[in-house]
């Protein structure tokens, strides 16, 4: 007699099909790169504009307080807008595309002043991370999943971080051209991953509409083992 196979290994099998899964793990692994390399090498990166250490330490600072003004802002109007937390996920990501890109073509030796403001901007490179764990909290279901999920989150992140200071190599200092190349592919590519998950969550939710699967619970669609896309009731927020 052949078995058949539990909830939770259904939930396992069809992870990869669901648009929860693999945009937020991949969001994780780019945050690690560009959140290691802003870290470790921001005040290297500042310094090599010409700036005594002391006063790199004072310009380092604002950096962090840019970046959590734009992760209280970007937070607050996903909060009050519904269904826009790709939008600010891929526009809260443009200021930090920006910044790398200065960085990456001015001349640091007679544009000091730009690059600096370069540095700043990448400040924003967090809230595309945030807006990713907040949609992914909200559109992953199933108590299998659910922990799948958060655990792929923070092994890419983890994994991530290590890798990411590989590309700034000792040999470019303190240019790292290679360092600020990756930050920008990292953050275009998380620009359009926001776009991709956006993409996917209204496809999901039109074709669950046409099917006549209403979005109202019912016993089975609010079972708590249910994947997001196992339970037919379930609307992907973006």
């Amino acid at each position: 007699m052949t078995s058949r196979p539990s909830s939770k290994s259904v939930n396992v099998s069809k992870l990869s099909s669901q648009p929860s899964t693999g945009s937020s793990s991949l969001a994780s692994w780019l945050k690690g790169v560009t959140a290691s390399g802003i870290t470790n090498f921001n005040p290297l990166i500042i310094k090599g504009f010409g700036y005594s250490v002391q006063r790199t330490n004072l310009l380092a600072a604002p950096q962090a307080a840019v970046g959590i003004a734009g992760q209280v802002i970007f937070s607050i109007l996903a909060y009050y807008i519904p269904n826009t937390r790709c939008l600010w996920w891929m526009i809260g990501t443009l200021p930090a595309l920006v910044g790398a890109v200065i960085i990456h073509t001015v001349d640091v030796n007679t544009q000091r002043t730009v690059a600096l403001g370069g540095v700043y901007l990448m400040g924003f490179y967090n809230v595309g991370f945030v807006m990713a764990i907040a949609i992914a909290t909200a559109n992953t279901r199933g108590s299998t999943k659910r922990p799948f999920v958060n655990a792929s989150m923070g092994v890419s992140l983890a994994v991530s971080e290590i890798f990411g200071p590989q590309f700034f190599r000792n040999s470019q200092a303190p240019y790292y051209s290679l360092g600020i190349w990756a930050l920008v592919v990292c953050y275009a590519i998380m620009v359009v991953t926001g776009g991709i998950y956006w993409l996917q969550a209204v496809l999901e939710n039109r074709k669950r509409d046409r099917m006549g699967q209403a979005a109202d619970p019912t016993p089975i669609s609010t079972d708590k083992d249910l994947t997001d896309g196992q339970n037919k009731a379930h609307r992907y927020s973006y």
